[in-house]
């Protein structure tokens, strides 16, 4: 197994791909942000400190590699300090040919042993303001179509993104165990795959949750939350009771937001505290499969022909129901 790359990198000048597929690097070394031809840079690692620091790249070194292309895993974004948000803004800025994008959020800590490395994730309870900074500061580039997020201890994610974010399609938000709301990411205007996972500190989705008002008559509530969103998935959500949906009321008149208007498949997987779905999503015509597993409650709820809702979702093509 791989765990640091040789020295003097930067003599590598013709390099143009770089993957290693194990995860098993504990930091990238310096002289990489000289390899400016580079295409493929699987992976990004920021070091914990230790005997490691004084040959490790900071997050920095990507700034120049502009002609990265596909995917690009950071990790180690725990790690980050003593940097600047003008310098974090310029990180990510230029790279116009990456489409996929993974952002996590884990510390690496040197152990005693030496040459070992434990990385750590974010706890519920930890100071989230700096990780809330960086995420802020990173500034994803605009083609992003892919977005991946975990370990992050922050409570919301950055309002700028309904606007710079135009042509992601997918992301994945997993193990943010202070996560409180996705307020902006609904007005996503070209998100079509959704994934939540591991959030310990949801307990009930409401309008508060995604972010809609009552009583707004923003642009957001005229073109609908989560507009193009097809593929909507939740794994193990240990806390969450309750998931309701109200449309809102401006003045005497029912303001009728579209939520999730295109929605096609519908997965949730151990749930155990779920105790139903919004009426207002099984009744939609768009929706094709709905996957209830080991969610107990929602299992017996909805379960084909004596479940007390079943009449709720039988009309939809595609049911899966299992413990």
């Amino acid at each position: 197994m791989v765990t640091e790359l040789p020295s003097g990198i930067e003599k590598l000048v013709n390099l143009r791909r770089l993957k290693n597929e194990t995860w098993s690097l504990f930091y990238i070394p310096k002289g990489i942000e000289k390899l400016t031809g580079l295409q493929t840079l699987s992976e990004f690692i920021i070091s914990g400190g230790g005997d490691y620091e004084s040959r490790a790249c900071s997050l920095e070194g990507i700034k120049n590699l502009n002609n990265l292309e596909g995917g690009l895993q950071i990790r180690g974004l725990g790690n980050v300090t003593n940097m600047s948000d003008g310098k974090m803004k310029e990180v990510l800025k230029n790279k116009k040919y990456l489409t996929g994008l993974s952002l996590q959020f884990d510390k690496g800590m040197e152990t005693p042993r030496r040459g070992s490395v434990t990385w750590k994730i974010a706890e519920e309870g930890e100071s989230c303001e700096d990780y809330e900074v960086v995420l802020e500061a990173i500034q994803p580039p605009a083609e992003l179509e892919g977005l991946s997020i975990e370990y992050y201890a922050g409570r919301t994610f950055p309002s700028t993104w309904k606007t710079s974010l135009t042509k992601l399609k997918s992301l994945c938000i997993m193990s943010c165990p202070n996560c409180k709301n996705l307020h902006p990411l609904g007005e996503l205007s070209s998100l079509e795959e959704l994934t939540l996972g591991w959030m310990k500190n949801v307990k009930k989705m409401d309008n508060e949750f995604w972010g809609i008002e009552s009583g707004t008559s923003s642009s957001s509530s005229s073109s609908g939350f989560f507009p193009k969103l097809k593929q909507l998935r939740f794994y193990v959500l240990e806390e969450w009771e309750e998931w309701t949906y109200e449309n809102t009321k401006k003045g005497e008149e029912e303001e009728h937001i579209r939520f999730m208007p295109c929605l096609a498949t519908l997965e949730i997987t151990s749930c155990d505290r779920l105790k139903a779905l919004p009426d207002s999503l099984l009744q939609r015509t768009t929706l094709e499969t709905l996957e209830i597993c080991a969610c107990p409650i929602l299992n017996e709820r909805y379960k084909e022909g004596t479940g007390e809702d079943w009449s709720k979702i039988s009309h939809t093509p595609t049911i899966v129901n299992w413990l």
